[in-house]
């Protein structure tokens, strides 16, 4: 089965120089891509398509991955024959087209490169009328066909082209350098991986761990589909910086009030301190949709920042972004997310003042932040060991005698949906791990979380420790 590929529109108007780098990248790209998913492939052509060949068993799993990878604008599956007469062409568009235009309006287009006795309008119109003629085709419809028979002739070549099928557009990545997202797993950052490796870019991970191994693990699978789907042509990195020892220092040695705004100057600075060749920090976030958005904190989260941060969702309303993750199927992954962040905030100003929050951050210990800089990990995405495996935690609906329900939700949540039961001990998904020590060894604990993911990770966490007294809640009230 052969290919023809168009390339992303932004790619034709760029230079002849420019244009020759960045099909040189395409086509390694899409090498790489089918490597381990086809037996066989082979790219010829260039300039303004490609031909692709690969074995006809192939061809559905080859549309895939071509619809994935940036750089391609669109694509169709072809057939190829030599051009002859127009009686001879019509034989080979009736063999393609008689079933499928049965009961239908349709046109025929053609675009012809090269020197001919005739003109594209003169071939579509003999064309069109004998498959009119010898088909059961409704009739020919110019202006809103339901079936339209495209052709193009490319000097002694006839080829006729199936469906249109679109791909990612964009710029092949690899042509625009090296950039670090803050990733968090959620609808934002996803979306933003994708953006970035549509306009070109490598894209690495830069992950702050708050929620334990079942948070590591979740965010990993949304970094391995990004990847996976849309980062053909180079290998990924993905950094992990467990944040669970900075929460404490900003909680008890600052204003509550600039928590949030403190919490993203240090992802910054961190950013900074772990990126090498990388040319920018990358950011899901969006003008005012939270309070550490708005433009007076951006303003003063930027001055923590020597390399640029670029934000591609600033002007974005949430539901676009939400839409746009449904659209490249990583929706599924951010909606399990906790927001971590977002309990690190309590009446956040909205209108933080630069030299006071550099007051508050001069309470906190430097040591503990360059030692948590200091045990930051760092795994290629796709490796066999790149995601980390799940620990079993049983699950419960019930509480039996000697087990105990644990609320790890935050005070504004319990109080708006109270669980419907006495005796329930409430304590904050932050300090849980500390206090559980010290609670009587004697009963098992439910962990509960609205969502039960945070309660997941906790119980992962606790598991590992060796503290086997504890179960998941699961309520179905």
């Amino acid at each position: 089965m052969r290919f023809l590929l168009k390339m992303g529109s932004e790619m034709m108007i760029k230079s002849p120089g420019v244009r020759r780098q960045f099909l040189k990248k395409l086509r390694r790209n899409i090498l790489l891509a089918l490597r381990e998913d086809t037996e066989s492939s082979h790219l010829s052509g260039g300039w303004d398509h490609l031909f692709l060949d690969v074995p006809d068993g192939e061809a559905e799993k080859t549309s895939e991955i071509l619809q994935k990878i940036p750089g391609i604008h669109h694509f169709y599956q072809m057939k190829e024959f030599p051009l002859g007469s127009f009686e001879e062409n019509l034989e080979h568009c009736l063999a393609e087209y008689t079933s499928i235009l049965e009961g239908k309006t349709f046109v025929v287009r053609c675009k012809r490169t090269g020197n001919h006795d005739f003109t594209s309008p003169e071939i579509e119109r003999y064309l069109g009328g004998g498959l009119l003629a010898k088909t059961d085709a409704k009739k020919v419809d110019l202006h809103t066909p339901e079936v339209t028979v495209r052709m193009e002739i490319r000097e002694d070549k006839l080829f006729l082209l199936r469906e249109k099928i679109w791909g990612q557009n964009g710029f092949p990545v690899g042509t625009q350098g090296r950039v670090l997202l803050l990733i968090s797993g959620g609808f934002d950052s996803s979306v933003v991986a994708h953006i970035m490796m549509k306009k070109g870019c490598e894209v690495d991970y830069l992950f702050f761990n708050l929620g334990g191994v079942a948070h590591e693990r979740g965010v990993k699978q949304v970094t391995y589909k990004l990847w996976n789907d849309f980062g053909a042509g180079y290998k990924s990195r993905f950094f992990v910086v467990n944040f669970e020892t900075m929460v404490p220092e900003i909680l008890k040695k600052t204003e509550k009030k600039y928590w949030g705004v403190i919490l993203k100057r240090l992802m910054m600075r961190a950013g900074n301190m772990v990126a090498q060749k990388h040319l920018g920090l990358i950011t899901g976030e969006s003008l005012a949709q939270v309070s550490s958005q708005t433009l007076e904190n951006l303003a003063v989260i930027n001055d923590s920042s020597v390399l640029p941060i670029y934000r591609p969702l600033f002007g974005l309303e949430k539901r676009e972004i939400i839409q746009r993750a449904e659209d490249i199927g990583v929706a599924r992954y951010a909606e399990a997310m906790p927001e971590y962040c977002a309990v690190i905030s309590d009446r956040p100003t909205t209108c933080a003042k630069l030299e006071i929050v550099k007051e508050e951050e001069e309470k906190m210990d430097e040591d503990t932040f360059l030692q948590t800089l200091e045990a930051c990990q760092c795994s290629k995405v796709g490796d066999e060991d790149f995601l980390p495996e799940a620990i079993p935690v049983e699950e419960t609906s019930e509480v039996a005698e000697e087990e105990q329900i644990i609320d790890i939700r935050e005070e504004e949540e319990i109080a708006e949906i109270p669980l419907p039961f006495e005796d329930i001990l409430t304590i904050s998904f932050l300090d849980l791990e500390k206090r559980f020590g010290q609670l009587d060894k004697k009963k098992t604990y439910l962990l509960y979380c609205e969502r039960g993911v945070v309660s997941r990770g906790l119980a992962e966490n606790l598991i590992k420790q060796g503290l086997l007294n504890v179960k998941l809640f699961v309520w179905k009230g």
